[in-house]
């Protein structure tokens, strides 16, 4: 019995119910211990005190095992938290790519525009110039305008393509990474799934185990106590037969 002292002890520290409750079994386990050592006959209510320490033994380690999958899922957690920053960064770099895409397309614009303001002014004084001019100067003139207005268009066409490549190269680019990330926590998943499986297969095995073994040894104690009894029983039958022959001994050489 545990005594009132060492329980106030105990609600005193805070101390949980699963340490109270070992030490209400402590006296009882040590009880059990000196029984084995001393090879006496174990009772039901040893049996049952065995079975209770080895359910809070594996429910023990079954509260270490979910501290393990804890730690793991939190390292998981921590893992995506990172994926998404990665996933933030490309979308800010992406974001900076198009400020400086636009900015890029904006000074494009003012040159073009300057180099369309100096070409009219040119123009408009080559013109000034060329209208006392022959006919033949007049086509010569168009067609420098024609090979000038070519070449704006090859510039810009072969700029567009550009930003259009890079633009693509850069999209394939986060979807593969995207892919990737997807895949190897697919892969992490089922391996959890696959080792929480291969666990509660293993306790249910134990579980069966423990149930066999002690089935096994309760048979054995009934057959020991039903040992006992047979001799105990021969014993006092043995007794009462040999207090009756030396009755009889007696009764035989008494003197009349």
């Amino acid at each position: 019995m545990v005594s009132l002292k060492s329980t106030q002890a105990l609600q005193s520290t805070g101390a949980s119910m699963e340490d109270r409750i070992i030490l209400a079994l402590k006296p009882k386990i040590d009880e059990l211990d000196r029984k084995v050592l001393a090879d006496e006959t174990l009772g039901s209510d040893d049996i049952n005190t065995l079975l209770l320490q080895h359910q809070f033994n594996h429910i023990h380690h079954l509260e270490i095992r979910a501290d393990e999958m804890d730690v793991r899922m939190d390292r998981q957690d921590l893992r995506m938290d990172h994926i998404e920053a990665d996933i933030t960064e490309i979308r800010i770099e992406i974001v900076s790519m198009e400020g400086r895409l636009d900015v890029h397309m904006s000074e494009l614009r003012g040159e073009l525009n300057g180099k369309m303001v100096d070409l009219s002014g040119k123009l408009c004084t080559e013109m000034a110039e060329l209208r006392g001019y022959v006919q033949t100067d007049l086509v010569t003139v168009r067609l420098e305008m024609t090979i000038l207005s070519s070449e704006l268009r090859s510039d810009m066409a072969s700029f567009q393509a550009e930003i259009r490549g890079e633009m693509a190269t850069l999209g394939t680019d986060l979807r593969m990474e995207m892919a990737t990330l997807g895949a190897e926590l697919r892969t992490e998943m089922a391996t959890l799934g696959t080792e929480l499986r291969t666990e509660m297969a293993s306790l249910r095995s134990d579980m069966l185990a423990m149930e066999g073994r002690l089935e096994g040894q309760i048979k054995e104690v009934k057959v020991y106590v039903e040992k006992a009894i047979n001799r105990a029983m021969f014993f006092y039958i043995a007794s009462i037969t040999f207090l009756v022959t030396v009755l009889q001994l007696i009764n035989t050489f008494a003197p009349h």
